[in-house]
């Protein structure tokens, strides 16, 4: 994080007094990112915006969640104001001229390192969207007049962007600002699921280390990954206490308690069906590791399944994504291999699983899948934890692109539609029957029959 953003744990915002107990009641406890000037004096509009962040459920569960994302994104403007403090002594002195210059310092900014654009178009973009909301909301608490808005009189003009971006969770689509200065966008990346020969090397990688313990549980880390389809601070709130609940369970595949970054419905937790062999591995590592480890060294016990087996902390995050990028460069794996790419799999592998059991036991309601992808993508939402059907349509369009190559989708309509024709024809011809010459139309039907066997065989 940035040394400009110092993360708040244990936080608690007052809520209301509470009149039948009589006492104040607090909510929200978590982290939350604080914002400084880089003279390290605190920005108190910006911290304002963070605190509104909290009280709109903003995720703030683990090391700041999204709110580190929207702390990040606007400090580049309060730096920008800071170093630019004689023009502008305060946010309130922004207006479209120095707006348009703030963007395209974004777009500008070389990184010294590599010599190259340090961000994107797209990049720029978002930070430029989430600079326009804190300026909203800078606008609201002082109650400026002509400030920021859609209309063209204001000092900083600024319009809505149309977005078919539905959150589940307000079930409203969201509204989404943009400003004359911001660049055209970047063509998108598209993330592809990691290979299973990549799955394997690196599996093979890690299972040649000296040390036994932690090969154990970097094999159970890669499994999490693939198993579950969890984000990597996900994976890494896994407890003990979810594995051992889900083992008791007689299920063929036990549903694993993961728990949730992303609110659905304001829900915490998820559950994933997982198979039994998975849960067994993890709890093998848990009682013969794990618990000795943390006995060894004399700590509370804070439940966390994965930890440095040096001190017994939770891993981080950040240590993981080290963690894969070191096993992928030592291992010799090529191209991209990271957390996020096991999620890509995941959900992937599911989609063809739901296509494929459709296609064999109701065709028709496969019909209607491949036609209506929204039905699709609701019966996964529940597993993957996306608050939004849009965050979920890339992954879909992936599985219905391998799954028609597969299943040869394009025959499977030819022969739809040469059935629909075949039965037309032979209504047609039924008719015909009743003419003295028939022996064109009886060989025609034959003709049509044996095309109509092939089509089923």
């Amino acid at each position: 994080m940035n040394n400009s953003i110092q993360l708040i744990d244990n936080f608690i915002l007052f809520n209301y007094y509470s009149i039948i107990d009589e006492e104040l009641k607090f909510f929200k406890k978590g982290s939350i990112p604080m914002i400084y000037y880089p003279n390290g004096i605190p920005c108190f509009e910006a911290n304002c915006y963070m605190l509104e962040q909290v009280k709109l459920s903003k995720s703030q569960k683990h090391r700041g969640g999204s709110l580190r994302t929207y702390a990040n994104n606007i400090y580049h403007l309060v730096k920008f104001c800071f170093y630019n403090k004689k023009t502008i002594p305060s946010f309130s002195s922004l207006n479209d001229i120095l707006f348009k210059e703030f963007i395209n310092s974004l777009i500008i900014e070389v990184d010294p390192k590599t010599n190259q654009r340090k961000r994107e178009n797209n990049q720029v973009i978002k930070i430029g969207r989430e600079c326009i909301k804190f300026l909203f909301f800078f606008f609201q608490i002082y109650k400026l007049q002509y400030f920021i808005g859609t209309d063209s009189f204001n000092a900083i003009y600024v319009f809505e962007k149309k977005s078919n971006y539905a959150n589940l969770r307000t079930k409203h689509k969201n509204k989404t600002y943009d400003h004359l200065s911001f660049p055209y966008k970047s063509p998108l990346k598209r993330r592809f699921p990691i290979s299973d020969s990549k799955i394997e090397t690196l599996k093979e990688f890690i299972g040649n280390h000296n040390d036994k313990a932690l090969r154990i549980r970097n094999l159970c880390l890669i499994e999490t990954l693939e198993q579950t389809g969890a984000r990597r601070s996900e994976v890494l709130l896994l407890k003990v206490s979810d594995v051992k609940n889900a083992l008791k369970s007689t299920d063929i595949s036990p549903s694993l308690k993961i728990f949730n970054l992303k609110k659905l419905f304001d829900n915490t937790y998820r559950y994933i069906p997982v198979p039994r062999i998975f849960l067994l591995n993890l709890n093998s590592y848990i009682r013969k590791y794990r618990t000795s480890i943390i006995k060894k060294l004399n700590i509370e016990d804070h439940d966390y399944v994965f930890i440095n087996h040096k001190n017994g902390k939770p891993l981080s995050p950040d240590t993981l994504t080290t963690y894969i990028n070191s096993w992928k460069k030592n291992s010799g794996v090529t191209g991209d291999a990271m957390a996020h790419m096991f999620r890509h799999r995941f959900i992937t592998e599911q989609l063809k699983c739901i296509l494929n059991d459709y296609s064999n036991k109701n065709p028709e309601v496969l019909n209607e899948l491949l036609t209506n992808t929204e039905l699709l993508t609701l019966e996964l939402l529940e597993w993957t934890g996306h608050s939004s059907i849009e965050s979920v349509k890339p992954y879909v369009h992936l599985a219905l692109s391998d799954f028609i190559r597969k299943h040869n989708i394009s025959d499977l309509f030819t022969k739809k539609a040469s059935l629909k024709l075949i039965i037309e024809k032979l209504k047609a011809l039924s008719k015909e029957s009743s003419q003295p010459d028939i022996s064109n139309e009886l060989n025609l039907i034959i003709e049509l029959i044996k095309i109509y066997e092939n089509l089923n065989d």
